[in-house]
C-alpha cells in the first residue's frame, strides 16, 4: 500500500514538474502519445509562472509553449481581482516589468508611467484605456473591449501585438506613438474610426490589420509634425476613408509603403449629400489630405484593385506612381 501512494505521490509530482517547464516536446520526450508537435506559425501565447513571463509558441497537442522566444521576469502581476490598480503601479520605478493575469480588468489608470513594460497574458482584456502622463512606456499583447482615449503627456507610447475592437482618441498633442502587429478589427459603432489622433509628432503604424471599420483606418494630424510611417498594414473592409492625413505640410517625412489595399473603389461618390450612411465620400477613398502643400510618398503597394491617379481615390499632393503598384491575386 506505501508502495502505491509513493507511486501516486512521484507520479504527481513529476506531472506537475512537467506544467512548470512546458511542453513535454521540449524536453525531448520521444516516448509522448500521441507526439506532442510544435508549429512556428501558430499565434505567439503569453504565459506567467512564478513571476516569470514565457513568450512563444504553444504545442498543438498540450497548448504548453514549446518553442520558446523570450523570458522575463515580472515585477509587477496584476491579477483580475485587483481593483486598485493605481496603488499598485504607484511604486513602479524604471525598467519594471508589469504583466497582467488572464481574464477581463478594469481599465482606469492614472498612475504617471515612465520606462515600464506593460504585457497581458495571453486572454487579458481590459475595458478600454484612459490614461496620460505616460512616457517610453510598451504595451504589449492586451485585448481592449471599450474604447482607448489619451491624455495629455505622453511621449514613446508603443502598443504591440495587441487588439482593439472600439477606436482609439488622442486629442492632446501626443509624442512618438507606434502600433506595431495590432489588430483593429469589428470597429462597428456608427462613424468610429480606428486611429484618430488630432495632434501628433511621430506617428508609427507598421504590421496591423484593419478590418471591418466603420469609418476611417487612420484619421490623424489636424496638426502633424516629424515623420509618418504606415507600413506592411492590411486594410480590409474600411466603410470610408482607409487613410485620412489631414494636415502634412508640417511633417519632415510621411512613407505608406508595403501596404495591402482590398478593394475600396465603392466608397466614391460623386455627391456625398446622397449616401445616408455618411461614409462614402467624393475624394480621396484611399489617401486623402486637407493641405494644399506637403509631401505624401506612396511607394510600392499591393491593391486588390489598382487605383488611378485620381483626386477620386488619391490626394493630389501625393507622389503615386500607378504604374509600379501590385496587383493582389
Amino acid at each position: 500500500m506505501k508502495k502505491i501512494i509513493l507511486f501516486i505521490c512521484l507520479s504527481t509530482y513529476l506531472l506537475c514538474s512537467y506544467s512548470l517547464v512546458g511542453c513535454q516536446n521540449s524536453n525531448n520526450n520521444s516516448s509522448v502519445t500521441p507526439p506532442h508537435t510544435c508549429d512556428a506559425t501558430e499565434n505567439i501565447v503569453y504565459r506567467e509562472s512564478g513571476g516569470t513571463l514565457s513568450i512563444g509558441f504553444p504545442c498543438k497537442t498540450c497548448n504548453e509553449i514549446c518553442k520558446l522566444k523570450e523570458k522575463v521576469n515580472a515585477d509587477f502581476i496584476i491579477n483580475k481581482t485587483d481593483y486598485n490598480i493605481d496603488s499598485i503601479l504607484s511604486n513602479a520605478k524604471f525598467g519594471d516589468i508589469i504583466v497582467f493575469k488572464n481574464g477581463k480588468h478594469t481599465s482606469q489608470l492614472t498612475t504617471s508611467l515612465s520606462n515600464v513594460k506593460i504585457y497581458g497574458e495571453t486572454g487579458t482584456i481590459l475595458y478600454g484605456l484612459y490614461s496620460g502622463n505616460l512616457t517610453n512606456v510598451q504595451i504589449e499583447n492586451i485585448e481592449f473591449e471599450s474604447s482607448t482615449e489619451l491624455k495629455d503627456n505622453i511621449n514613446y507610447l508603443t502598443f504591440k501585438n495587441c487588439k482593439f475592437s472600439y477606436g482609439i482618441l488622442c486629442e492632446s498633442l501626443i509624442k512618438n506613438i507606434s502600433f506595431e502587429s495590432c489588430k483593429f478589427i469589428n470597429i462597428t459603432s456608427t462613424q468610429e474610426t480606428a486611429i484618430k489622433l488630432v495632434n501628433y509628432e511621430n506617428l508609427n503604424v507598421i504590421n496591423c490589420l484593419f478590418e471591418n471599420i466603420a469609418y476611417n483606418a487612420l484619421q490623424v494630424g489636424v496638426t502633424a509634425s516629424g515623420e509618418c510611417n504606415i507600413k506592411e498594414n492590411i486594410f480590409k473592409n474600411i466603410k470610408s476613408r482607409v487613410i485620412y492625413l489631414i494636415s502634412v505640410e508640417n511633417l519632415t517625412a510621411c512613407n505608406i509603403v508595403n501596404n495591402i489595399f482590398y478593394d475600396h473603389h465603392d466608397n466614391y461618390t460623386e455627391d456625398e449629400s446622397f449616401d445616408n450612411s455618411g461614409c462614402k465620400k467624393s475624394s480621396g477613398v484611399y489617401v486623402n489630405s486637407k493641405s494644399y502643400i506637403g509631401t505624401i510618398n506612396i511607394g510600392i503597394n499591393t491593391w486588390e484593385n489598382i487605383p488611378s491617379y485620381d483626386i477620386k481615390y488619391i490626394t493630389s499632393i501625393a507622389n503615386y506612381n500607378q504604374s509600379v503598384q501590385l496587383q493582389l491575386h
